[in-house]
């Protein structure tokens, strides 16, 4: 997974073209794919040209395009969730649904299911599934809907959580 995410964000800065990564998380291989959590880690960050969590992604493993291993990050507030470690606040409710929704056993840790990783470069003006073209974060929100339409019982994307 490092590998895949590091080569796509290190080729994606190289082009002025492109916004950030859209990723779906999920289990099983297609056609039976289904998507549990959908989000994105955009270029431009809210005060630098590069936002923190692509920058220097082949150094920076607690940021890691969103799937850092430090809190606030999918890999580091999963583990949170997960071992209970101290930290400034406690796990959040999201991430207790990760642990929950991926998890068989917590200690040890065991997989209810393998789960896939989907990265894709955006690109400005790319086309969405409704074949329209659209920014990151409107393709985002596209991808989030038509998860939630075919599997709204798995998806893990909660609007205020």
């Amino acid at each position: 997974m490092e590998l895949v995410i590091i080569d796509t964000v290190e080729n994606g800065l190289r082009d002025d073209a492109c916004d950030g990564l859209l990723y779906v998380m999920g289990i099983h291989t297609l056609p039976n794919f289904v998507p549990l959590y959908v989000g994105k880690a955009e270029r431009r960050g809210v005060t630098h040209a590069i936002s923190a969590n692509l920058k220097n992604v082949r150094r920076n493993k607690d940021r890691f395009a969103r799937w850092g291993d430090k809190l606030a990050y999918h890999i580091g507030d999963l583990s949170h969730s997960l071992f209970k470690f101290q930290a400034y606040r406690k796990p959040t409710r999201k991430y207790e649904r990760w642990a929950t929704a991926l998890f068989a056993s917590r200690n040890p840790p065991i997989l209810k299911e393998i789960a896939y990783l989907y990265i894709a470069p955006w690109t400005r003006n790319e086309q969405g599934p409704s074949s329209l073209p659209c920014s990151l974060p409107a393709v985002e929100n596209e991808v989030i809907a038509l998860a939630s339409v075919q599997r709204g019982d798995r998806l893990l994307n909660v609007e205020g959580i």
